[in-house]
């Protein structure tokens, strides 16, 4: 603490002293009391988690352990608030994690938490590393030139594994399975114009909307 004082700009440091004098003697609560002071307000450190990147050469446990302090942060919890909400916590910033990860590394990362979910924290961090390390150079990155990710999402499926023309060919008979598919609702069976879940605007009845 002494070192944190002599080390901290003298706003921070008559702080610091203030507290001390009041009755504050730990470390973690003086940071804390420290940060909710002197650090970035919620917005900003929740403008900073939602539109977080990667980083060429950070690893997943780098990434991992910031979006989490961020998060954290966002909420203002304390270590206890922490502890209990832990579950909550480690699904929020997993997603967004996937979301931060190249295309392919992120895929293989879900498909394997979808196989086996109640994976610890550390557990997480570990496989989205292996996973990133043994991913395709090619794949390295999941986004355009413009920064969204690239959409090669299988309509079937919902996954990002193969293409539309992939599952098709998969199926056998790709054109009778592409030409029996109503793009509206992406269901088989129908066409778009006779799709159940069209809604007919009032006063359109026989115009042959489009």
């Amino acid at each position: 603490i002494t070192l944190l004082v002599n080390a901290a700009q003298p706003p921070i440091a008559a702080f610091i002293t203030e507290n001390i004098q009041a009755g504050t003697t730990t470390k973690d609560e003086i940071l804390r009391l420290v940060l909710g002071k002197f650090a970035p307000n919620s917005f900003q450190y929740y403008n900073q988690f939602s539109r977080f990147k990667l980083n060429p050469g950070q690893t997943a446990q780098e990434a991992g352990t910031e979006l989490r302090r961020l998060y954290v942060h966002f909420l203002g919890y304390t270590k206890d608030q922490e502890v209990a909400h832990e579950d909550i916590i480690r699904r929020t910033v997993t997603a967004r994690l996937l979301d931060a990860l190249p295309l392919a590394a992120a895929t293989t990362l879900r498909t394997e938490l979808l196989r086996e979910p109640a994976k610890t924290w550390d557990n997480i961090l570990q496989l989205a590393d292996h996973v990133l390390q043994v991913q395709p150079k090619s794949t390295a990155t999941s986004t355009s030139a413009t920064g969204r990710r690239e959409r090669t999402l299988c309509k079937v499926h919902g996954l990002c594994t193969h293409t539309d023309a992939q599952c098709y060919s998969q199926k056998g008979g790709s054109q009778q399975a592409n030409a029996d598919q109503c793009f509206k609702c992406y269901q088989y069976g129908h066409a778009a114009r006779d799709c159940p879940l069209a809604t007919k605007k009032p006063g359109n009845a026989g115009t042959g909307s489009g």
